[in-house]
């Protein structure tokens, strides 16, 4: 249906995202008869974290969906063989890469030089086709390459000071219960006992952030900030318990810097 669907389409609207060592390509499909299809084309494995990489994978998952299964997987015997298939439709290929008037990426460095290359707006002798050739629109999503680098802490020397404590560094309070399986249950304890509180403290464990991508410590300085007191209880029982190892250190440079500002910063 889809690629029947497409070989009618007069314009696409190709999104792109690479992300975990995968691609993901999807497709809004309008026809000259004012209808409309949304739909996956594929997600496939990244070879490699470059932009080559990145447009090599997106014609990969083209070529996939172009491609008729030929036998359905299925459960019992013929589990986890790969099913026997078709030649690839190339004139369904061909309809949905000359279709496809925009684009939609990450602002990414990597993945808007993948889709140049797609495009035929950059050029390289390791490239030999152009992929997508009628594009005439390339969006951007400027909001989500900010969130990489927007380190915006880094203005105010104090200010960063108090965020590495709680945060960022590497050995912040956050990096202390994310890599220590007895601290982040020693964490989740104190959560738990916090006075009429209905969280389950056995889940409040996960302090891992991305550091490419600041947004992602949104989550575990959210968790210093509603569950201070359990954070302070912590960095004091590891003082005394864990004394004279790194843990303990870390634990007493966190209490030696933390003051009225500080807490109120955080």
């Amino acid at each position: 249906m889809e690629r029947r669907f497409v070989k009618d389409a007069v314009h696409i609207m190709l999104s792109q995202d690479a992300a975990k060592g995968k691609v993901l390509v999807r497709v809004s499909v309008a026809s000259d008869k004012f209808e409309n299809q949304r739909f996956s084309i594929a997600i496939v494995d990244l070879d490699g974290t470059n932009s080559f990489a990145i447009r090599d994978a997106t014609a990969k998952a083209i070529d996939r969906w172009a491609t008729p299964l030929f036998q359905i997987p299925r459960w019992g015997a013929g589990f986890g063989k790969v099913p026997s298939v078709k030649p690839i439709d190339e004139v369904a290929r061909r309809c949905l890469c000359e279709a496809v008037t925009g684009i939609a990426t990450d602002a990414a460095s990597d993945e808007f030089r993948a889709m140049r290359l797609a495009t035929g707006s950059s050029t390289s002798v390791y490239v030999n086709e152009s992929l997508l050739p009628n594009v005439i629109l390339h969006a951007k999503d400027p909001t989500h390459a900010s969130g990489r680098f927007l380190k915006v802490w880094n203005a105010d020397p104090y200010v960063k000071c108090v965020f590495d404590s709680f945060v960022w560094a590497g050995d912040s309070m956050c990096s202390l219960i994310e890599n220590s399986p007895d601290i982040s249950r020693r964490f989740a304890l104190r959560v738990q006992a916090l006075e009429a509180n209905e969280i389950d403290g056995s889940r409040i464990r996960n302090m891992k952030f991305v550091r490419p991508r600041f947004n992602s410590s949104q989550a575990p300085l959210a968790r210093c900030v509603l569950f201070f007191d359990a954070l302070i209880g912590l960095a004091v029982e590891l003082s005394a318990v864990r004394s004279g190892e790194a843990p303990a250190r870390t634990a007493q440079k966190f209490l030696a810097d933390l003051d009225e500002d500080a807490g109120a910063t955080c």
